[in-house]
């Protein structure tokens, strides 16, 4: 017996029970929010190199982690990809993981 619900509802075929679950839309008003949602991480010296701000922020847990990360061309520094693992990040400098955002500010 097969049933086609609705969103949350139950499926079953042969036996097998699937729960449907309900994703959210991907609309224009959710990136937005989602961008203007930086998280800022302090730091107390000048600068910061890019895969030390990545364990500082934690987005990595080891060196490893991050130069991986950086080597992938996966982050965008002011807008920009960059795969420079000795970046210098001054205070201002926005950094983009993924779907993670993050500023650079001093303390």
């Amino acid at each position: 017996m097969t049933k086609f619900p609705s969103i949350g509802g139950v499926a079953r075929s042969a036996g097998v029970v699937f729960k449907i679950i309900a994703r959210r839309r991907h609309t224009r008003q959710h990136c937005k929010k989602q961008e203007n949602h930086m998280q800022k991480i302090a730091i107390s010296t000048q600068y910061i190199k890019l895969d030390s701000f990545l364990k500082l922020s934690g987005v990595s847990g080891t060196g490893g982690e991050a130069k991986m990360l950086v080597q992938s061309g996966n982050i965008l520094v002011n807008g920009k990809p960059c795969t420079m693992r000795g970046k210098k990040l001054y205070p201002g400098a926005v950094v983009k993981v993924g779907q993670e955002v993050f500023e650079v500010v001093a303390r």
